[in-house]
């Protein structure tokens, strides 16, 4: 039996990222969440939360169309979930994988690194970063061959020469068919996480986009600070800041050319099971 049990959402805006995000706890977490989670909708008079149809002005967000109308009440629901997320103590989890840079190391390496299946395998190393040997359940929304991505994003751990015996506590499931979103509240906060992920990724795009940037972790993030500063990058929005600080730990791997060329290094240049 589980321990833990986590949710999933993908996004991929275009040609340029793929990035997987969602939430994980125990149940005593989830209980937590399963119960204030439709007093929130209730009290905003919304049925769910799925971001894309924030866009749709005669969805079930009309009533706050146009959105630049109404900044105060999006505003306040949206720290409403933060701060349910917090009070829950949900463990949040996050991958990205930089299209154009696997594009360039599978091209120069003869590799055949596939995206998703890398985000999720990404997803895999931060929960077991975070939960050791706790075993644990993560449900995936559908995606086109969804199976066959998650069965190489197994393999990717399997082959781990470093947290391959612990990645094997944690397992990776498609949602049933038929489920949506809509129907399934965990996976509505992990579509709003990844949401978020993605879009404050993407307004830094031109960094890491850059080849001359610093290997060293450190020395990289005050590049990128001063990179910011000098080309005046807004702040994340203040939903992302919020779930990145007010909630229990969060974990993440963005799999840009250099992340990626060490993997491959640390695995000697095997990515799965003979």
């Amino acid at each position: 039996m589980a321990i833990l049990k986590g949710y999933a959402d993908d996004s991929r805006p275009g040609d340029r990222i793929w990035a997987i995000g969602g939430y994980i706890g125990n149940d005593l977490k989830w209980e937590c969440f399963d119960d204030k989670w439709p007093k929130l909708l209730a009290k905003h008079g919304v049925p769910y939360l799925h971001m894309k149809e924030f866009g749709r002005p005669n969805g079930p967000y009309a009533k706050w169309h146009p959105l630049k109308e109404h900044n105060a009440e999006l505003a306040a629901f949206f720290s409403d979930v933060t701060d349910l997320i917090s009070e829950c103590w949900l463990t949040g989890f996050w991958s990205i994988v930089r299209l154009a840079d696997l594009d360039r190391f599978n091209s120069e390496t003869g590799a055949n690194l596939e995206p998703y299946p890398l985000a999720a395998y990404g997803c895999l190393l931060m929960i077991t970063k975070e939960y050791g040997d706790l075993t644990s359940e993560v449900f995936f929304d559908r995606v086109e061959k969804v199976h066959s991505k998650l069965e190489k994003a197994t393999s990717y751990g399997e082959s781990d020469r470093y947290y391959g015996k612990a990645l094997e506590n944690v397992g990776l499931f498609p949602l049933q068919k038929g489920i949506t979103a809509s129907q399934l509240a965990p996976l509505q906060i992990a579509d709003f996480f990844t949401w978020e992920l993605q879009r404050n990724h993407l307004n830094a795009d031109d960094w890491h986009s850059m080849q001359s940037r610093p290997m060293d972790e450190d020395e990289r993030w005050l590049t990128f600070e001063k990179w910011a500063a000098e080309t005046g990058l807004r702040p994340p929005r203040k939903s992302l800041g919020a779930l990145m600080e007010k909630a229990a730990p969060v974990s993440g791997i963005i799999w840009d050319y250099d992340q990626i060329c060490s993997a491959h290094r640390l695995r000697q240049g095997v990515w799965e099971v003979p």
